[in-house]
């Protein structure tokens, strides 16, 4: 009997988690598109162990030409769902090479690849969520909230470009590392700790390290974030000034 038990045990075990292994994937992709919208691509989605979810080849295109950001693998859990609050818990969500790009049009105006998401309450009813959704991007119908425990990046890049200088300039900050926690999404009032280093990369290859560490209100739009940055030649943003006289005052 107790052979069978285990026996029994292993073979539940094993078709409940071909089960979730099959319908959690295409949840997923549906739960990320409500979210993101159309501009939201997915190479391929499957269920890790335990109860990670993890996302290959995601790129996110928005809704300006010439900027998007993408990530290699996001790897995130292990998750919990309550479908009584619709609330989604994940301890954890690491997202791998990151690609992230941001450019100063010859207007001046400064776009990136930003997501407008319509979030509806949790106690919102189906029409009240329809309705949201179309008030900006689709509403997530089947989440209302989202619990991040730690939040992660790693081997970022962030790719500048500033078209509105005679010489455009183009820099970027690599090998960008960032971990900070907790998050939730729509964000509370309340502080998110972010710590983080990278490489700052200007004209000519000229580049120094930063270090940053603090707290962001995502609901406020505040922040509180001290870096240092070792010396980095001015050559590095010499499309800033090699055309006009410049005076340098060292205090």
């Amino acid at each position: 009997w107790i052979q069978f038990s285990i026996l029994a045990s292993c073979l539940a075990f094993a078709v409940g988690y071909v089960v979730l292994a099959v319908f959690i994937p295409p949840w997923v992709r549906g739960q990320a598109h409500r979210l993101a919208g159309d501009g939201l691509t997915i190479g391929q989605i499957r269920l890790g162990f335990p109860l990670r979810v993890v996302l290959s080849g995601v790129r996110f295109s928005g809704r300006h030409p010439g900027v998007e950001m993408s990530s290699r693998r996001i790897v995130v859990g292990p998750v919990w769902y309550a479908w009584s609050t619709r609330s989604l818990w994940i301890r954890a969500v690491e997202c791998e090479d990151v690609r992230v790009q941001i450019r100063r049009t010859v207007q001046g105006a400064i776009v990136w690849p930003a997501m407008d998401v319509a979030w509806p309450s949790p106690s919102a009813s189906p029409s009240a969520a329809a309705e949201s959704s179309s008030i900006g991007a689709p509403a997530a119908r089947g989440v209302s909230r989202i619990f991040v425990q730690t939040l992660g990046i790693s081997n970022g890049t962030v790719e500048l470009l500033d078209e509105k200088l005679a010489i455009p300039f183009r820099g970027s900050l690599s090998e960008v590392s960032i971990i900070g926690g907790p998050l939730e999404i729509p964000a509370p009032a309340g502080h998110v700790s972010v710590a983080g280093d990278a490489h700052v990369i200007g004209y000519g290859g000229h580049a120094a390290p930063v270090y940053c560490s603090g707290w962001i209100n995502m609901r406020d739009g505040d922040l509180d974030v001290s870096c240092q940055l070792e010396p980095l030649s001015l050559a590095a943003f010499s499309s800033y000034y090699e055309h006009w006289p410049v005076r340098l005052r060292v205090m």
